[in-house]
């Protein structure tokens, strides 16, 4: 089915299952993936049909999931403009669709913001990495506090003991 029904080739990037990697080899039987930490996966073709696959190599454009959390108290506008900045100054992010910047959620400790940029698929990991590394230094560079969890606790006195 899956040599037939060709839903990838070798080359393509693919998600299947549980596992994730570049095809390299596929026949009657079986599909080989390389793994980006280079380990060899091969599976049966049942197995693979059997699950839900992700081809990132025929898509134009992917959108890159990314997630900051500042401290209660941040001034929510200061936080889209700083990394609305970050993202300008990457030429791997597509113009269009423009980058979302939002308030996803008010976590115990902190706001979240969901930051999603498209890119290209070869450039999703430089993307991720590059914004993961650069993300707290520019947040301090502007004043901004990355949260921690905390945890305040409160004694009451007990009576004497008798």
């Amino acid at each position: 089915m899956i040599v037939i029904n060709a839903p990838f080739r070798i080359g393509d990037f693919i998600d299947s299952g549980s596992f994730s990697g570049t095809v390299t080899d596929m026949d009657m039987v079986c599909v080989t993936l390389s793994t980006p930490d280079n380990k060899k996966i091969t599976m049966s073709n049942k197995l693979v049909w059997g699950s839900p696959i992700v081809n990132y190599s025929n898509i134009e454009r992917r959108r890159v999931e990314l997630s900051v959390s500042v401290a209660y108290g941040s001034d929510v506008q200061l936080v889209k403009d700083t990394v609305r900045k970050i993202l300008s100054g990457y030429e791997e992010i597509l113009p269009e669709p423009v980058p979302v910047v939002e308030v996803n959620k008010l976590s115990a400790s902190s706001v979240d913001f969901v930051v999603r940029p498209w890119t290209k698929p070869a450039d999703y990991w430089k993307v991720y990495w590059r914004f993961q590394g650069e993300i707290c230094d520019r947040l301090a560079e502007v004043g901004l506090t990355v949260p921690f969890n905390q945890l305040d606790l409160h004694i009451i006195d007990q009576p004497a003991s008798t």
